[in-house]
């Protein structure tokens, strides 16, 4: 009867004989009415009719249609593992990351990186290194090199301001400091140490003052020894870049650092209406050190040029003789008509001169003995029962 024919094996149908093949993604492996099995999740059969269980595994990268007859590739940039049966077993390669399983993957940008499958973020590179490297699959960052720091994104290595360093590997611009010879806050302008000063560490210290009495003409420096001691007869300007000579006819000592220090030479005195000014000794006096102290006058007798710098400038004046500093008038009967320490000359023979004569012109007749009367004038003979014995 028509009742005993039924499907063969990869076939089915109702026991009236109306039999059709298993769809693809199906089998059947016995006889008779029962449905064709679909193949489970995760593998496929892409023929019609079968009479076997011949399902094979999608491989990885796929996963099985909902009528199991192929198997769909995952989304561009991800994969999956063998035997899987729905697009969220799809996960983000490497390197690439989404915002769901199964969705859009994108390259990891450039700065970061990701090692592992997922739809995990993408890591980015460590402070102070960079990478250039699109969709990395692993931590290929570069440290920064010194001098430079890694930029916001980390795509790259930005330079350090100008005259400013940093250490290898810095991450932030702040990491940048202001080289020896230049001063100013990190990460930011750096100027050159002006001259008289100096800096010799890096970092935003302040450029350091030479000391007193020392200036500096360099600029930028990095090092103390380039301030040097102001030689003698100069002292340091205010901002120790260089060293102003003394006031005319003034001294001081070297490593002097302010104008006070210059002090009037020998020969010269303070002035009255200008206490950092030097005047000359007037003639007739003398100064025999340096320093602030007031000219000295001649001894009695003796006179000096201006300028004088020692008493032995003080020459015995005429009508005056000694050493000179240390003068005594002529005597009566002689004289001396020039400056120094030359004798006294005596008057001729019966002839007088008062004391400190300064010419042979004042040297008179002197009364004999025996005679009396003013000298240079007219001499009397002694009246009877007097006498003289001396001239």
């Amino acid at each position: 009867a028509l009742e005993n024919c039924e499907c063969d094996a990869g076939s089915t149908g109702p026991i009236d004989g109306s039999c059709h093949m298993c769809v693809a993604g199906k089998y059947k492996v016995d006889a008779g009415a029962a449905e064709c099995t679909q193949c489970l999740e995760g593998k496929y059969s892409p023929h019609a009719g079968e009479a076997s269980e011949v399902c094979q595994d999608c491989s990885g990268g796929t996963y099985s249609s909902v009528e199991n007859s192929q198997c769909l590739s995952c989304p561009a940039n991800s994969i999956s593992d063998p035997a899987s049966n729905e697009v969220l077993d799809c996960k983000c390669s490497p390197g690439y990351t989404g915002v769901v399983d199964g969705g859009n993957c994108q390259a990891c940008v450039a700065g970061t990186y990701k090692t592992e499958i997922g739809s995990t973020d993408c890591s980015m590179c460590p402070g102070g290194k960079f990478s250039a490297v699109l969709a990395s699959v692993s931590n290929n960052c570069t440290a920064c090199a010194s001098g430079s720091y890694s930029a916001e994104d980390h795509t790259d290595c930005t330079k350090c301001p100008a005259d400013s360093i940093s250490y290898a590997e810095s991450d932030a611009v702040g990491d940048c400091k202001c080289r020896p010879g230049f001063d100013g806050d990190d990460g930011g302008n750096c100027q050159a140490c002006v001259a008289g000063k100096f800096k010799v560490e890096a970092g935003s210290a302040a450029c350091t003052q030479c000391t007193s009495g020392k200036y500096s003409d360099e600029t930028a420096a990095t090092r103390a020894g380039v301030c040097t001691s102001c030689a003698s007869g100069t002292y340091s300007s205010a901002d120790n870049a260089q060293c102003s000579a003394c006031p005319a006819h003034s001294m001081s000592d070297a490593a002097s650092d302010e104008v006070q220090d210059c002090k009037c030479k020998a020969g010269y005195t303070v002035s009255d209406e200008n206490t950092n000014a030097c005047e000359v000794c007037e003639a007739g006096t003398y100064k025999d050190a340096t320093g602030s102290a007031k000219c000295q006058l001649c001894p009695v007798g003796s006179s000096s040029p201006s300028g004088s710098q020692a008493l032995e400038n003080c020459e015995c004046n005429a009508g005056f003789t000694g050493q000179n500093g240390g003068c005594t008038a002529c005597a009566s009967g002689t004289w001396k008509n020039v400056t120094g320490d030359l004798s006294c000359t005596a008057c001729a023979t019966a002839h007088t001169s008062p004391p400190a004569s300064i010419s042979p012109s004042n040297c008179q007749i002197q009364c004999g003995a025996g005679s009396t009367g003013f000298d240079g004038g007219t001499c009397t003979l002694c009246a009877a029962g007097k006498y003289k014995s001396q001239p």
